[in-house]
């Protein structure tokens, strides 16, 4: 390919699609390369994205951000991670100035798919409640109301769409080119890169939602709990349960979850239990 290379960074948003994007990327090398693409293979077993680039902006650390940035390929090169606009307010400065220096060969790029702000909301919402309270993100296990969540300045600056593409413009000295999420946001960036001859059937929807009345009961779980084995546990359990190919209302799941109780002893006070049945008993839902 003949000119400056560029680096594509597609940064997300979160929930939109980015998980099936970043599988077909790590996972179809011989397509990429027909459209004069690269896809550094800078992620540990299981993962498809480049988060070790967003753990080293943070950090103030480019170690492994080098080895994303390997000159010598003579492709145009796309990465990928949802935290390069989820943690854009925790990059260091120092880091984002190394890293216009490392990729200063490169014409850049940043990829970002937008969505409703209530829809964003009310997923990221849901992921939230799920992720572990390992102190990654000041939102993951949160134990805040639907409405408190979506007040949250973090939340406030994900949502506000014209600002934010600012911001990563600013940050990586990059241009920003946006994408407005629907079911085939994936094959579209495919196709916007240049790929062709995908499946759209390859690209699905890897990490579906919660149901809305599991939100209570996770969220009264974190206010107890926000990141333990006896709250893994639970949220296993109520997850396979929302999940059963068969219909279920939060009350018969609190029905469940009532022998669950008593027939299997959990690492959780009993204080806790008993607000979780109460939400799935009530049916409350956001």
């Amino acid at each position: 390919m003949m000119g400056r290379r560029t680096l594509f960074m597609h940064a997300g948003l979160p929930k939109t699609g980015t998980s099936s994007l970043q599988r077909w990327l790590a996972t179809n090398p011989a397509g990429l390369q027909c459209a004069g693409l690269d896809y550094p293979p800078v992620f540990p077993p299981g993962e498809f994205k480049q988060q070790v680039l967003v753990s080293d902006l943070c950090n103030n650390t480019l170690s492994r951000a080098i080895e994303i940035l390997t000159p010598g390929c003579s492709r145009n090169r796309i990465i990928s991670s949802e935290g390069l606009s989820n943690h854009l307010e925790d990059f260091h400065p120092n880091a984002l100035k190394s890293f216009q220096h490392l990729s200063r060969h490169y014409g850049r790029v940043v990829l970002l798919v937008t969505r409703t702000q209530h829809d964003w909301s009310k997923s990221f919402y849901k992921q939230a409640l799920i992720n572990p309270g390992n102190g990654v993100h000041p939102l993951w296990a949160t134990d805040l109301t639907f409405r408190d969540f979506c007040d949250h300045p973090r939340v406030q600056t994900l949502t506000d769409s014209d600002r934010l593409v600012q911001r990563l413009g600013e940050a990586f000295h990059a241009d920003v080119v946006t994408f407005s999420y629907h079911l085939g946001t994936a094959g579209e960036i495919l196709s916007w890169l240049g790929v062709e001859g995908f499946n759209a059937a390859d690209l699905p929807n890897e990490n579906k939602s919660i149901p809305d009345w599991l939100c209570e009961p996770l969220r009264r779980l974190n206010a107890y709990q926000r990141n333990s084995p006896g709250r893994n546990e639970c949220i296993a359990w109520l997850r396979e349960r929302s999940t059963l190919e068969r219909p279920a209302s939060p009350q018969a799941i609190g029905l469940e979850f009532r022998e669950w109780r008593i027939h299997h002893p959990i690492n959780l006070p009993e204080s806790c239990l008993d607000s979780i049945q109460a939400a799935l008993d009530s049916g409350e839902s956001i």
